[in-house]
């Protein structure tokens, strides 16, 4: 019986483990929830519109349909209802995965304790309940259970670096018509840079990179850290209408909070870029992360080379730190890169500011794409780099 106070709640278990199933179960419904179980993806998707569960809870691997396919098919059509999911020992990327498709937390199978499962539910019921008022308390709370389970992988070098390659999106893809790619090249502990790229709505897409080289907290956590913050500010667009997201200074600001509130240092260098399609601009705000974005304009006999260098503190610095936007025009075909210092070894520049000019002198006259540059790189005492690419073409 629970020692946690008397909840209640409708709550779904999908599992085709049937013996597992039913001791959750069971154990849920002394614990005073309504509970309703699945033995099959499929079976668990049909249940939701009639029992209209309040919180699910969903295993990772099963036959007919697996839990990564269940947990995108709830959020697409119930996006606020909070999903727990089951992993063995072993399914890191599927974790991952899951995390990335909203799921709001997990637990490892077997569960020793079943308290945790009935604390992880009461958690999602709370935060729900919360909404957009206390969405910042919920997801402070959130982040630091997060960091309590990433602490003891995160001592594990080997399921570290699997996190973080994980974390990353694919390597090319294409939102709005913009194709996406990206390259890292690393030593044997890994890069330590970190990025990412999605669609925001059906009228903007956004991309950042970051540089976690001078974090005090494993890059693993770091990582995490940006993943849950940014998947957090598009649930709260997707279901509240807030548009921070949208707002690359609002994004830095509430970045800055969070890194300090978390320890992971005072030198977390971003710059983050939100693309307005319609509008064929890109708004941008930079905490410290340098070279800024590098717009290289590709027309019939011009190839325009701008360097974007609106720049405040690394976040984490100061508390009081406020970040400016800029905004800039995108021509009809243009390439939008972003580099890490990894790249500025290839140059003969003393200081970072020549390096830069060397670096735009390349790129009009040389073709850019990842291949090219990774020849570039190898002209470079670095192994450890990355290149971030958005092209219109």
């Amino acid at each position: 019986m629970s020692s946690t106070p008397f909840p209640s709640g409708r709550v779904l278990v999908i599992d085709d483990d049937h013996l597992a199933c039913e001791s959750v179960c069971a154990y849920l419904e002394d614990s005073g929830f309504e509970v309703l179980s699945a033995h099959s993806g499929r079976a668990g998707l049909d249940a939701v519109p009639e029992f209209k569960p309040h919180a699910v809870i969903c295993d990772l691997r099963m036959p007919d349909l697996d839990g990564l396919e269940v947990i995108q098919q709830l959020l697409l059509t119930s996006p606020e209802l909070p999903v727990i999911v089951l992993s063995g020992a072993g399914g890191i990327p599927d974790v991952i995965a899951a995390l990335r498709l909203g799921a709001c937390d997990y637990l490892v199978k077997p569960i020793v304790d079943l308290v945790n499962l009935e604390l992880a539910i009461i958690k999602a019921l709370d935060r729900r309940e919360a909404g957009a008022e206390s969405g910042q308390l919920a997801l402070e709370a959130e982040h630091a259970e997060l960091a309590s389970h990433l602490g003891c992988l995160a001592d594990n070098a080997q399921a570290s670096r699997q996190i973080r390659i994980q974390l990353l999106p694919p390597p090319e893809d294409r939102i709005s018509g913009l194709k996406f790619e990206h390259r890292l090249w690393s030593g044997p502990d890994y890069s330590g840079d970190f990025l990412d790229y999605f669609a925001i709505d059906a009228r903007h897409s956004g991309f950042y990179m970051a540089d976690m080289r001078h974090c005090a907290s494993d890059h693993a956590l770091t990582a995490m850290t940006l993943k849950s913050q940014f998947n957090a500010l598009l649930r709260r667009l997707r279901d509240h209408g807030d548009d921070t997201v949208r707002q690359p200074e609002l994004v830095l600001a509430e970045l800055n909070q969070e890194v300090e509130r978390m320890g992971l240092g005072r030198q977390l260098r971003l710059a983050y870029v939100v693309l307005v399609h319609d509008h064929s601009e890109i708004r941008y705000a930079n905490a410290g992360y340098f070279p800024g974005p590098v717009l290289i304009s590709n027309g019939d006999t011009i190839r325009a080379v701008s360097t974007l260098e609106e720049s405040g503190l690394p976040l984490g610095a100061m508390t009081w730190a406020r970040y400016a936007s800029a905004t800039c025009p995108l021509p009809r075909y243009f390439q939008l890169m972003m580099l890490s210092s990894g790249f500025f070894g290839a140059f003969d520049g003393e200081s970072p500011a020549e390096k830069l000019r060397e670096l735009v002198f390349h790129c009009e006259k040389n073709a850019i794409d990842l291949d090219a540059m990774s020849g570039l790189l190898s002209r470079s005492k670095s192994s450890d780099a990355a290149m971030l690419l958005v092209s219109r073409a």
